[in-house]
């Protein structure tokens, strides 16, 4: 029987004041969901993810959860739409 392999859409981890976060996939694999690594990029590659354990926060944590991290770095202005890991590395350094 023929195989077929479709390119799909991450799916959405979370949204925070108008910041999409998509999920993740080890080597591309929808069935592979990875559990600390995120993107920015909904049409992305292994490029554009980055690890949510790598962010410096600012203040105090507020929230030491996964997405609580990840939308107080939004707040923060660290994490923004369409960032690749390249912009979000070099807003981490500068932060």
């Amino acid at each position: 029987m023929p195989y077929r392999q479709e390119w799909v859409s991450r799916d959405i981890a979370l949204q925070h004041k108008g910041v999409v976060v998509y999920h993740a996939y080890r080597d591309n694999d929808y069935e592979e969901e990875m559990e600390n690594w995120f993107s920015l990029v909904e049409d992305g590659n292994d490029f554009d993810d980055f690890d949510h354990r790598d962010i410096s926060l600012n203040g105090p944590i507020l929230d030491s959860s996964t997405h609580g991290i990840i939308k107080q770095a939004i707040d923060e202005g660290i994490l923004k739409n369409g960032m690749d890991r390249d912009d979000i590395e070099k807003a981490i350094a500068t932060h």
